[in-house]
């Protein structure tokens, strides 16, 4: 039988190992998501004003770009019974989000895929036809994917498809921006084709 001091000394050992292996799985997610060029950082502030600056519809298509560690799009399901979708590059925040959403106890999908890969508003399972509402599309990405996106949304997306842009503009939607939600620490650009 173990003495307290030796099961004290387990624990703590167990403790600082298991800190160890979660360190190094984060270090690993954001240096996995800087060699590819987008780094993960999570939103702090809530989400919910910004997803209800949209005015979104129950059932409606939301598609997250870049989900992270899937917070926006559980938000979107959760709280406004959206369709929700992340796209994610990085197979530890897709296990991540799954784990996160499961937790919650909310139906959202996932999809390990790159941006330049990402069907948006062509794939069947994102927009559904049958509910005759275009998708709303949140962005948190740096300004360099912009113009990218920019094309790849002018080019696949219906008209009435909104596109929340936390922290930076989309030059070019420029003409379709409708409103700014000012904030900290960044503002929030609404477009609408």
């Amino acid at each position: 039988m173990p003495t307290l001091d030796v099961l004290v000394f387990w624990i703590a050992e167990f403790g600082i190992l298991t800190f160890l292996i979660w360190a190094c799985i984060y270090i690993s997610t954001l240096s996995f998501s800087a060699l590819k060029h987008a780094p993960f950082v999570p939103t702090r502030v809530s989400t919910k004003p910004v997803i209800a600056r949209a005015r979104p519809r129950k059932d409606q298509t939301f598609i997250d770009l870049g989900s992270g560690d899937g917070r926006v799009v559980i938000t979107a399901a959760k709280e406004f019974g959206l369709n929700a979708i992340g796209y994610e590059i990085n197979p530890v925040l897709i296990f991540l989000s799954k784990l996160r959403a499961r937790i919650a106890k909310t139906d959202v999908q996932f999809i390990r895929a790159d941006l330049y890969d990402a069907g948006l508003c062509q794939r069947p399972a994102l927009y559904r036809i049958h509910h005759q509402l275009p998708p709303i599309i949140y962005i948190f990405l740096l300004p360099r994917y912009m113009d990218h996106l920019g094309k790849k949304i002018i080019r696949s997306c219906p008209p009435g498809t909104v596109v929340i842009s936390y922290g930076f503009v989309i030059p070019l939607l420029s003409d379709k921006l409708y409103t700014i939600l000012k904030g900290k620490p960044f503002p929030t650009y609404y477009y609408k084709l």
